[in-house]
């Protein structure tokens, strides 16, 4: 606990305490309120002194290079002019697919490609929407949810099941549990 020490304020003349030794004032009202302050705010204007200018410019004084054209002033740094047609203008795709200096032949996974296709994502919309958005199998509600398979994706690529893929009636709402669990018990 803090030590307290008694004190009178000079502008009000209540008695209070505080916990510094040296203490004028009772609040920040009687602090900023008094005359002492207010004399002292004036006496600090008065004795501030002027800050010299920076610049050596006086007004009316015209610099060397008013209406001079400097060329390394000109323009931008990496050497456009205006009406330069750019490197790469009618260069669409010139980078894209196979033509790219990383392109490693086109060995994207068909399985990840067609989770990011939009048909993948409008399949699953639909699956959530038909089941309201809810666990078939514990009724979850306002949690993670996953779309799954019935026939497993990886049996329909695998038997060319193709149909199946973004069939509706092939997908089910399941939570993340319920899906970890409906996996592990059947192994795959």
């Amino acid at each position: 606990m803090t030590k307290s020490y008694p004190h009178r304020c000079i502008e009000c003349s209540n008695d209070y305490m505080s916990s510094s030794k040296q203490s004028n004032y009772c609040s920040n009202s009687c602090q900023y309120g008094s005359e002492r302050w207010k004399e002292l705010g004036r006496n600090v204007q008065k004795l501030a002194p002027k800050t010299p200018r920076i610049s050596n410019f006086k007004k009316g004084h015209i610099p060397w290079n008013k209406d001079k054209k400097v060329p390394s002033l000109i323009g931008n740094s990496n050497g456009f002019q205006k009406g330069q047609i750019t490197w790469n203008k009618g260069k669409k795709g010139f980078l894209a697919g196979d033509k790219h200096y990383n392109w490693k032949g086109g060995i994207t996974p068909k399985n990840r490609r067609l989770r990011a296709s939009t048909d993948w994502k409008r399949w699953r919309q639909m699956v959530f929407e038909r089941d309201n958005y809810t666990c078939n199998y514990c009724g979850a509600k306002n949690c993670e949810i996953h779309p799954h398979h019935k026939i497993h994706l990886a049996n329909c690529l695998k038997y060319n099941f193709n149909g199946l893929i973004f069939d509706v009636n092939n997908g089910q709402t399941l939570c993340v549990p319920c899906h970890q669990d409906l996996h592990w018990n059947n192994g795959d």
